[in-house]
């Protein structure tokens, strides 16, 4: 069970997020996360695949109180996992540290090996941005920074799953400079910074 320092917890979840490990199956399951937004509708998480490129949003969904809730993704946030699967995955990938994208990736890989997310909409709850780690520790201009550059390493590394992948060298950078016309510098300084990281940085040799 991952649980940030941000989430207030109501009601019991371990007990009700557990029963649904019985599907063979399930990789994650997340409850009901409502946001100081105060916006208490249903939503699936999805991954949409386009030629070239892929985004997630979050899908406004007919309440679903009484079933779980196909998910292409659960919120590290505040989600149980199947240990031995998360194990055998090998667990977050660094490269997103410290914050943003690790819990998409990890499940993107799960999906690849044909097992599934849940979201339980009738365990409710609610995320207090304010009281995070993250933004007491990080300025707003580096926590944006952080997102954009771990958008576009999750980009390069599931590039594999949207149609059309050779698209990607012309279809990302327009999109990057759509982004920049419209003032949004931060996508081309993530863009720079996801390219150097993930494409032309070497992982240091081990120990011996």
């Amino acid at each position: 069970m991952l649980l940030n320092n941000d989430i207030e917890i109501s009601h019991p979840l371990l007990g009700p997020l557990s029963s649904e490990f019985r599907e063979p199956d399930l990789f994650a399951v997340q409850p009901k996360m409502v946001t100081g937004s105060g916006d208490t509708g249903d939503y699936r998480t999805v991954i949409v695949r386009k030629p070239g490129f892929l985004h997630y949003r979050y899908e406004k969904i007919a309440p679903s109180p009484d079933r779980p809730v196909r998910m292409d993704f659960v919120s590290g946030g505040c989600s149980m996992f199947d240990r031995s699967k998360f194990m055998a995955l090998g667990m977050f990938d660094e490269r997103f540290s410290p914050v943003y994208f690790e819990d998409i990736d990890i499940c993107q890989r799960a999906a690849y090996a044909g097992w599934k997310m849940l979201g339980r909409h009738d365990l409710i709850v609610y995320h207090r941005h304010p009281a995070a780690t993250v933004s007491r520790t990080y300025s707003r201009f580096v926590r944006n920074f952080v997102h954009k550059k771990n958008y576009f390493i999750f980009l390069f590394k599931h590039l594999r799953s949207c149609k059309a992948p050779w698209l990607f060298p012309i279809v990302i950078p327009s999109y990057v400079l759509g982004k920049l016309l419209c003032g949004k510098g931060a996508f081309l300084v993530g863009f720079v910074a996801a390219l150097r990281e993930y494409f032309f940085q070497r992982q240091q040799p081990e120990e011996k």
